[in-house]
């Protein structure tokens, strides 16, 4: 497996998969999935790093099995910089691999390489105890939940 940035040649081949990661979310799959709007944000990814920015994970033949998008802010109470995962996905045939695994090594090397002093992920998935016993596993620790209103 080759974990490296995502190239402006691989935006067709993510997009798929991004469809694939809204249907499979109970929250994102009830809103219409944005074909536009994704491919505005991975070709930020491409163009405008380090924020956002979007990582791969590839097979020897460059097919994507997983990706992660991670952002950069300022909250306006401290003075630090936080890291938040846009997305964070790996495709089914791949989970239980090391695809995840990687994929967090590099987030949180991107986190350290731009001051990030925290590292919040979740943001967009179903927590399932499998997702919380891999998140543990990579020395994350639960910080709250988040609750939402349809409108």
């Amino acid at each position: 497996m080759i974990i490296r940035r995502l190239a402006a040649d691989d935006i067709d081949q993510l997009i798929v998969i991004a469809e694939q990661f809204h249907g499979e979310s109970k929250g994102w799959s009830k809103y219409p999935f944005d074909e536009d709007g994704t491919r505005m944000v991975l070709k930020q990814c491409v163009t405008d790093p380090p924020n956002p920015v979007c990582y791969v994970c590839t097979d020897n033949k460059g097919y994507i099995l997983g990706a992660i998008g991670l952002v950069v802010t300022r909250p306006p109470y401290v003075d630090a910089m936080f890291a938040n995962d846009l997305f964070f996905y790996v495709m089914p045939h791949k989970r239980g691999s090391k695809a995840a695994s990687l994929l967090m090594d590099v987030a949180v090397e991107w986190c350290q390489m731009v001051g990030a002093k925290r590292l919040t992920m979740g943001n967009s998935v179903m927590i399932t105890p499998r997702f919380g016993s891999f998140m543990y596993k990579h020395n994350m620790t639960r910080s709250g939940s988040l609750y939402s209103i349809d409108l």
